[in-house]
């Protein structure tokens, strides 16, 4: 059963700003993720139940929910900058994707 993909906000925003070559690279991920949501490519990032995936200059930082067979894209920034302010962004995000799906742990 395919995982179903959720965005958060600044996800969606940096989406809409992501050059064509790129958005087209991103949409076919998109359909790896839902099928194999932790792909060889993908890196666990420490201290963090956040994955990572290169995408050319850019990286896709995004959760998995076996248990909900969700997978919340967190960000998609360029390589150079997405790791700053990761661990407010994922705060802020976690507890947006808690209001929506409820308990993480369930």
């Amino acid at each position: 059963m395919p995982y179903s993909i959720v965005y958060s906000n600044t996800a969606e925003k940096q989406i809409a700003k992501l050059p064509k070559k790129i958005r087209a690279k991103f949409d076919d991920l998109i359909k790896v993720l839902e099928q194999t949501p932790k792909p060889p490519a993908a890196t666990k990032l420490v201290n963090s139940s956040l994955y990572r995936i290169r995408l050319g200059e850019f990286r896709v930082i995004y959760s998995v929910l076996d248990n909900k067979l969700v997978i919340y894209i967190v960000q998609i920034e360029y390589r150079s900058t997405v790791y700053r302010n990761l661990n407010a962004i994922e705060t802020q995000d976690i507890r947006r994707f808690t209001q929506i799906y409820g308990d993480l742990e369930d």
